[in-house]
């Protein structure tokens, strides 16, 4: 009989990292996220980076509010903007808001691939609905998942950001 062959990938091959910082600014009321997408060998083939709020949507509502840059560092670490304006993102980009069901989430598909110490770094606001409080404690906390995925590699990476309660005027009326 014939035996079974596993090929594993070259683990050098490619390789694909992701992080995530976001900090909420109560005057303006939003949540601001950078996410980097970084490699130290180049992508397997074009880059996807899927983020999703993974909160209960009765706790609160919070939405996508714009993406603020887009930006790609060489292996220098110098900056250059692949697309002229944000505009140009949009064929790449599906945006779902919050429903009943489902908290907010995105997707930019198939981003050219990134070479050796290449990354992508994207600045997004997060608006959370003041005006509808959900069941927080005293505050609500809003945790925010990120993947970045190539042919055959994938990154998480995920953040929490508090709103408090303190800062919120008035609560949801029912």
């Amino acid at each position: 009989g014939g035996g079974t062959i596993i090929v594993k990938p070259n683990e050098e091959d490619s390789d694909l990292t992701v992080s995530k910082a976001g900090y909420y600014d109560k005057n303006s009321n939003l949540v601001t996220y950078a996410i980097t997408v970084s490699t130290q060998t180049g992508t397997d083939g074009n880059v996807t980076i899927e983020d999703a709020f993974i909160h209960a949507p009765a706790y609160g509502t919070i939405n996508y509010t714009e993406i603020i840059s887009f930006e790609e560092k060489d292996a220098q670490g110098n900056s250059t903007y692949p697309f002229h304006s944000i505009e140009e993102l949009a064929p790449y980009l599906t945006v779902t808001e919050q429903t009943p069901e489902k908290a907010a989430s995105f997707v930019l598909k198939d981003l050219p691939a990134l070479a050796a110490g290449e990354s992508y770094i994207l600045t997004y606001t997060a608006t959370p609905d003041l005006n509808c409080l959900g069941d927080g404690n005293g505050y609500l906390q809003f945790t925010n998942n990120v993947t970045a995925s190539d042919q055959t590699n994938t990154a998480q990476a995920s953040t929490n950001i508090q709103v408090s309660k303190a800062m919120i005027a008035k609560e949801c009326k029912y």
